[in-house]
């Protein structure tokens, strides 16, 4: 059984954004999960780490937080970004802060180990992350490069489990309920149709030591 290592004081990340995976957001909020490890932390908008253990609880820490600071219930229109191979959500930073000011959005800046995992896994973190926006009744989607192959493969995930829900006679209503309508998909340089970087150097061992399973999926 673990123990929770939290702090009375927030302390700093050492970095490492190609190790970790966004598993859940309230707010500027999220927890994240090592793809090393599988051990969790829990940061604030500043990436200040206030806890670390498993996903629960980091969670626990999360319900407390918000009681003791008495946060607002998240609501409303929200936008997912998601960033490219090689990237952090860092290099969305200035989309993201056009969207939250112009459009209103309730914006959530997904990071994820790109170069780590394969997109399969990347796909069932966004799950995880939607199925827990709790109060948010419309989700946009914006992403760029191999971010849009992720949201694609949520998507067609999804529509695999609802077809498995309607095969078994169960009511996919009740699926569709407990996640928020999505309304619009932009994709910036979206590699659909394979990536020719990837097709190319596919094979090359430098490329694979350096994209990992997910650069080598954008290929042929």
């Amino acid at each position: 059984m673990s123990e929770t290592n939290q702090s009375n004081f927030a302390m700093p990340t050492m970095g490492g954004k190609q190790f970790w995976s966004d598993e859940l957001f309230f707010h500027k909020w999220r927890i994240q999960r090592n793809v090393f490890s599988g051990h969790y932390r829990l940061l604030d908008e500043q990436d200040r780490r206030h806890a670390s253990g498993t996903y629960d609880e980091c969670l626990k820490v999360l319900d407390d937080i918000k009681q003791k600071r008495r946060l607002p219930p998240m609501k409303g229109k929200a936008v997912i970004v998601l960033h490219g191979l090689f990237r952090s959500h860092n290099s969305m930073d200035s989309l993201c802060d056009y969207l939250a000011d112009r459009g209103g959005y309730e914006v959530f800046n997904v990071t994820y180990p790109s170069t780590r995992d394969d997109v399969g896994e990347h796909a069932r973190s966004l799950a995880h992350i939607i199925d827990n926006l709790d109060g948010i009744e419309e989700v946009n989607f914006v992403a760029h490069s191999m971010g849009n192959i992720v949201i694609r493969h949520y998507l067609g995930d999804l529509r695999k489990l609802e077809a498995e829900k309607n095969q078994a006679s169960t009511a996919p209503d009740a699926i569709r309920k407990k996640r928020p309508v999505f309304h619009r998909f932009v994709m910036l340089a979206p590699p659909n149709h394979e990536a020719q970087l990837a097709t190319v150097f596919g094979d090359n061992i430098l490329f694979k030591s350096v994209s990992g399973q997910s650069g080598q999926q954008l290929g042929r």
